[in-house]
């Protein structure tokens, strides 16, 4: 049996998982949990910020204004994420000092990521190349985490065909290449963020799963907002922008409790 042992406010229920000897977790306040965890004063400044910069600075700039200060206030929302992160985790066993370290690691690269995007918009395949070791770090913390699962392999072949319906978008063997290693690597992502969740019953798991799958979407509407012909133009930056903001909101959150 696992002994797994958080700091959550909520009580706990634990059970026998299937047969297979891993312990299962359930939290019973774990919807008010989320919200709990959604409205803390700390992650509300997180909000203003990515708003801020989503809907105000970069809707009102114009292209040839957007430098240095563009840059830094694009990334400032996940800057003060990833202090957020390291302020406030809560080490309460090795799998989580693990998982915590890795989630902080992948919001840096993301910052990385969102700079290069704003410092050169048409260099897909090394934004591509970036995410994928972003989505390398977040696997490699959830794989920290990793007790087993069974439905989680359900959606391996869901994602296997989104995968290959945005390879289309693809042009030349470098960019497949990195195209195919970022698919693979954000099919175990969400693999395993599936399977915490199905071991886990809490708020952090869920906020972790739905992150990982919201940032997803994210660099779907990323994509096809800046190589589809049919949706160019049609997908609002200031959408795709936060979406993303919130989605690595999701992931932060998923480190605050063991």
């Amino acid at each position: 049996m696992v002994n797994m042992r958080g700091r959550s406010k909520s009580p706990r229920k634990r059970a026998a998982g299937g047969g297979d000897g891993v312990e299962m977790v359930y939290d019973p306040d774990m919807v008010p949990r989320v919200g709990e965890l959604l409205t803390q004063p700390s992650v509300a400044i997180y909000y203003c910020l990515a708003a801020y910069f989503s809907f105000g600075y970069a809707a009102s700039a114009s292209r040839s204004s957007q430098g240095l200060s563009f840059m830094v206030a694009r990334c400032l929302p996940l800057l003060y994420l990833v202090a957020y992160v390291l302020w406030s985790r809560a080490y309460s066993c090795p799998q989580h000092r693990c998982f915590s370290q890795y989630v902080v690691a992948g919001l840096a690269l993301s910052c990385g990521g969102e700079a290069l995007m704003q410092h050169d918009p048409g260099s897909f395949t090394l934004v591509v190349c970036l995410y994928t070791c972003v989505h390398i770090c977040y696997t490699g913390g959830l794989y920290c985490k990793y007790k087993g699962s069974s439905l989680a392999w359900l959606i391996i072949p869901l994602y296997a065909v989104l995968v290959a319906a945005m390879y289309v978008f693809v042009t030349g063997a470098v960019a497949a290449t990195v195209f195919i290693a970022y698919g693979v690597v954000t099919m175990a992502m969400a693999f395993l963020a599936v399977s915490r969740f199905e071991r886990e019953r809490t708020a952090p798991a869920y906020l972790g799963a739905a992150g990982i799958h919201l940032l997803m979407f994210a660099h779907a509407l990323y994509a096809l907002s800046e190589f589809s012909e049919t949706f160019r133009g049609k997908v609002s930056p200031e959408l795709v922008t936060m979406t993303s903001y919130l989605a690595q909101l999701g992931v932060g959150m998923s480190a605050h409790y063991c």
